[in-house]
């Protein structure tokens, strides 16, 4: 194999692993939990609930208190 392409693959590994590193590293960050639906409606009736986010199907939300 040429050393040109060799070199460029082990960029690409280290450069894969630094990316997927940053990404658990990232996941740990914000902690989450799940509540069901009914359970965040009430949240949001009360005022408990500061940011709300919709995506497709998924719903979530961000409490008055940083959670």
């Amino acid at each position: 194999m040429n050393p040109f392409y060799k070199n460029l693959a082990l960029w690409m590994v280290i450069g894969l692993i630094v990316i997927l590193l940053f990404q658990l590293f990232q996941q740990n960050q914000s902690p989450r939990g799940e509540i069901v639906f009914s359970d965040f409606l009430k949240k949001v009736e009360s005022g408990e609930v500061r940011e709300v986010t919709l995506k497709g199907n998924n719903v979530s939300g961000r409490l008055s208190d940083g959670s």
